[in-house]
This record gives structure tokens, sequence and C-alpha cells, in this order.
């Protein structure tokens, strides 16, 4: 699978937010496969518990014996959702659409026959994102496209919210990912939608948001000798717009991983281009610097840099998904903190024990630790997940909700609604943090 293994890395900080000084190491996707803002830890924070827990023996050893760069989770790899992607079939052909539209020259599949009829409705969860139907990897014949409909390849990326007007870079490797990459550049359309999948809780099956983004193919490296074919391509990408997609023309391809999913998408278009909204967008952000007024004296540790913030307006277009992406890393970084924070707390209380009891072995099983400490690292555990829980929400389910919306007056209002929420948990902090200091 084309996903970029985990390793320990000091932070980069994105030049939107500035991090306390002093040593702080964590789960990160590597730089050229971590999209801005909601990877990192803030993904794979949930499944680095899990694989710790299923690791024991391993991590602990890393905490006992690693020097502290190198025992933020020791290397472990995470439990992460598998990717898919979409597949074209032979006698394709190029069909030349208005160059100007996300998807513009996409490939359309020739004549192949139909068992049966795509579901097209799409379901709506708790909190109003909206889905097409669970991937039916029972049907073993795809669907033939319509002829009237645009036809992209489809490229799933775990639970990562891509925004609008950013830029990735992927590593490429896995012989399905290589064809879809060749296609691309042999029809000239270089664009491909990368939506969220996620387990469906009901069926166990896999679904994908209505709304992906489309990624436009910058350039791309072949690096099959530097890497012994480990690594096929790396390939830089920019997030050129949004598209509603309305089926899924083979879902199998996503479970046999024999070749790339395809979707039908239309653009999507905001209902209200002609509407002004200067006066709400000023209201964003003023929050937004609230929110920083209230970051310096209640959170020092992540907080945003004065003239990043400048920079940032809530305007239609670029101006609102730059300062989504400024949202994205600062909630990134507040979950490094939390589990950071956690490593650390494991360490001091696995360490002190076999003080405790006279000295510290290099190596140990989970299972040889006492069940009461075992039930205090379950319980470090617990907290770290009610923590972060939250954030890595914000991070897929409120991010789609903003990139499924067709007016900017309602992205405006949902994301005033995030940084209020944010607000309210900073001035909450700053009266406990007043109460004790009196």
């Amino acid at each position: 699978m084309s996903r970029a293994s985990p390793t320990v890395l000091a932070p980069q900080v994105p030049a939107s937010v500035a991090v306390a000084t002093g040593p702080r190491y964590a789960w990160r996707w590597r730089p050229e496969m971590r999209p801005r803002g909601p990877c990192g830890a803030m993904v794979l924070v949930l499944g680095c518990v899990a694989a710790w827990w299923s690791r024991g023996g391993a991590c602990i050893t890393a905490l006992l014996s690693a020097p502290p760069k190198a025992w933020s989770w020791g290397g472990l790899r995470p439990a992460v959702l598998p990717y898919g992607l979409s597949g074209q079939q032979e006698g394709e052909q190029h069909r030349p659409w208005d160059s100007r539209s996300p998807t513009a020259r996409v490939r359309v599949s020739g004549a192949q026959t139909r068992t049966r009829v795509a579901r097209r409705a799409t379901e709506t969860d708790s909190e109003g994102v909206r889905y097409l139907p669970v991937l039916d990897f029972d049907m073993e014949t795809p669907l033939e496209p319509d002829p009237d409909k645009m036809v992209m390849p489809c490229f799933p990326l775990g639970e990562v919210a891509y925004v609008p007007d950013s830029k990735h870079v992927l590593n490429i490797f896995e012989p399905r990912y290589r064809s879809m990459y060749n296609d691309i550049l042999i029809s000239g359309g270089r664009r491909f939608v990368v939506p969220q999948i996620t387990k469906d809780e009901g069926t166990g099956g896999y679904k994908m948001p209505e709304v992906g983004v489309v990624f436009y193919l910058d350039d791309l490296r072949e690096v099959s000798e530097q890497t012994n074919d480990q690594v096929k391509f790396v390939c830089t990408h920019s997030v050129i717009g949004r598209v509603r997609m309305k089926r899924v023309l083979n879902p199998r391809a996503f479970a046999d991983r024999s070749t790339y999913l395809r979707v039908e998408v239309e653009d999507l278009v905001d209902s209200d281009l002609d509407t002004d909204y200067s006066e709400t967008e000023q209201t964003v952000m003023d929050t937004v610097n609230a929110v920083r007024e209230l970051q310096k004296v209640a959170e020092p540790t992540v907080q945003f840099k004065d003239a990043a913030l400048a920079r940032q307006n809530a305007t239609r277009g670029p101006g609102f998904w730059g300062l989504v992406s400024l949202w994205q890393d600062y909630l990134n970084y507040r979950v490094q903190e939390s589990q950071q924070r956690f490593t650390k707390e494991l360490q001091t209380k696995i360490i002190s024990y076999f003080e405790s009891q006279g000295s510290v072995p290099k190596q140990v099983a989970f299972s040889e630790l006492p069940d009461d400490l075992q039930k205090e690292l379950a319980s470090l555990q617990e907290q770290l997940e009610e923590e972060c829980r939250p954030l890595i929400k914000a991070q897929s389910n409120r991010v789609q909700l903003l990139l499924q919306s067709d007016s900017h007056a309602e992205r405006l209002a949902l994301f005033q609604d995030m940084i209020g929420a944010d607000k309210k948990r900073l001035e909450a902090r700053l009266a406990l943090k007043s109460v004790f200091d009196d």
C-alpha cells in the first residue's frame, strides 16, 4: 500500500504554529507523505495506542533503553485503515473536458456490460457528513459509466480531510498506484479524486464521503533505482478543487487491489458566488484573533504565530482554506503534545517500578508487569483517547462538513462554531488557572 511509514522525528513546526521550546518528539507521517494539518499524530494517535498495546514488549524495550529522541513510540507501525484506489479498464478513451475544470481531461471507460444498477442514494451520519453507499465488494463486473458523466481515478487516503489550495507529496510504489499515475500522464489529465475512507460501524464495510478533493500532478520523479524499486514515484500535487462523487464504478477493486477505483463525479460549485460576506468573514477573523490572545496566556505551549496569522483571511477560496489549514496544524500539534505527555508518563511509571525493584531491565514484556501497573497504564491510555478523540473528529468529520458545503456562508458559520468552541475552552482553562493562582 502506498502510505508512508511513520517515523520518529522532531516535529517540523509549520510556519503558522509556534511550539514551546524544548525537545518534542512524536509519531508523524514522513514529511513527503504528510498532508498539511490533519495527518501525523492527529490521524495516527489512536492507532499508535492500539499498536503499542498489541506489541507491548517491543515498545517497553524502546521506552526503557532508548534516549528521549527515540522513545516516542519507538518506531512501531500504527494500525491504520487500508487504502484503496480506483481502476481503469482496457479500451478507455480520452475525453477532452474544459481544461479549467478540476475534472478536466479525465479518462472515460469504454463499453462494458452492466450487470446491476449501482445504488445512488447517499447516507448522512449523525454529524451531517454525507456518504456514498458502502462499497459493494460482491460486484464482480464494473458498471458502465454514464456517457454524460465525468469519470476520474479515485485515491482514498484514510481518514484525512485534505483541503483545496494546499500542496502534498506522495510516495507511490504499489502496482495499481503506478498504473494510475501512468494513465493520468498518458491521458494528459494529471488529476484524480482524493476522498477520505472509513469503516461503516453498521456493516463493517468501507465507505467514502460524497465529496472529495482533486489532486493535480505537478511533478513526478522516478526513484526506482535509488530505492531498489521499493518506491516507484515521488509525486508533488496541488489540490485544485472539490468534486461531488455520484457513484463508484468498480468497488470490488478496493478489496482485491487489482486496479484503482473509478468514480463518476461532478464539479462542486458554490451556490452563493455573487453574495458578499465580508462582514461575516471579519467576524470569523476576530474570533481567530481572540483565540490567539487567549493562547498566549492559557496555552503557551502550542499557539499561532502572529506573523502567520497576520497573513490569513476568511475570504472565499484560498483565503478561507488557508485558514482551515492553519487550524488543522494547530489541532495536530495539540494532539502531539498530548501524545508526548502520555509517553513521558508511561516511561516514568515503568522505570519507577523497576527502580523500586532494584534494577531496570533492557527488555520486558508488557504481560510481565504487575496487574496494578498494567491498570495504571490502561488508565493513561483511556485518558489519551478521551483527550484526542474530539480533536481527531475535528480533523475528519468537521472539516469534511466544510468540504461538502456549496455555500461560503455555511462554511463560515461552521468554522465560526469550531473556533468559537475552542475560544470557550481556552476561557475556561484561563479561569481555572486564575483560581489556582489565587
